[in-house]
């Protein structure tokens, strides 16, 4: 078995949508829930670092900004950047077509990029072993893992582009349907 270490934890490597559909044949339960936090977005800066951390202070993926894509920074309602208890903003990376179809760009506010999420429903799926998911998340779109603590979730909404979100980050930012 291949295995990574971050945060002095071993995590088994898996190909997301591999790992997704046996969950799903051997009984795992998969359930709506849309997404209830807002964001400020700006476009990615072609090679920026993008270090993405969960709640608990680890770093869940380094990513290297791509061009075409955004940059999220989690936020409250009113605009104000979530941070964590390590001083970590909540920060990813999405391409184009998944921001348009997540959040509500069209009403965006220009000055800061504030957003809302559209609301949509997504499928999700809960992990119970710490895996690591190839993701083409790495400089000129090499690879880099993106970890999941046991107890976090799987988006399965896309068998093509399955990917995690730590526990507490699911119940902050997600409303089961």
């Amino acid at each position: 078995m291949n295995f990574i270490m971050r945060n002095g934890k071993r995590y088994r490597i898996v190909d997301g949508k591999a790992y997704a559909l046996m969950l799903l044949e051997s009984g795992a339960r998969s359930f709506p829930a849309r997404k209830s936090e807002c964001v400020l977005a700006r476009p990615a800066i072609e090679g920026e670092e993008i270090l993405t951390y969960i709640q608990n202070g680890q770093l869940e993926a380094p990513e290297v900004g791509q061009a075409g894509c955004w940059h999220l920074t989690r936020c409250d309602g009113e605009g104000r950047p979530r941070v964590d208890a390590f001083g970590h903003k909540n920060v990813w990376q999405v391409d184009d077509a998944t921001f348009r179809k997540k959040y509500d760009w069209e009403h965006m506010r220009p000055s800061d990029g504030f957003t809302r999420p559209r609301g949509g429903l997504q499928r999700f799926v809960r992990v119970s072993e710490d895996i690591a998911i190839p993701k083409p998340w790495g400089e000129n779109g090499s690879t880099a893992y993106q970890t999941l603590d046991a107890n976090g979730y799987l988006n399965v909404t896309d068998l093509e582009d399955v990917y995690g979100v730590a526990e507490a980050e699911f119940s902050a930012l997600y409303e089961r349907a």
